[in-house]
């Protein structure tokens, strides 16, 4: 936003996020399918999921995992281990985290 807007620097703070893309449990894969969006997973998580939609796979992301950054391009690339941290974020309220695979 910052290279498109620089003079905004002063009035917005642009953070660094990454989400996790999971695989379900088989047998909650279905149940997911159909699940609503959850904007906020309570708790100190500061989470949201995103169910799997027409063939996307399902995300979850935190606002505990971001870096102020004011550059858009540093780095964009995962970190080894990442989404499986991101993921973890979200047990509880999620029962079997580990079972969603990353």
């Amino acid at each position: 936003v910052l290279k498109l807007f620089p003079e905004l620097g002063s009035e917005l703070k642009t953070y660094r996020t990454a989400l996790a893309y999971v695989e379900p449990p088989a047998d909650l894969k279905a149940a997911w399918e159909v699940a609503p969006v959850i904007l906020d997973v309570g708790g100190v998580t500061d989470g949201y999921m995103i169910p799997l939609t027409r063939g996307a796979g399902m995300k979850f992301g935190s606002g505990l995992h971001k870096v102020p950054t004011s550059d858009a391009d540093w780095n964009r690339q995962p970190v080894p281990g990442e989404g499986e941290v991101i993921r973890n974020l979200f047990s509880p309220p999620l029962a079997r985290i580990t079972e969603y695979k990353v």
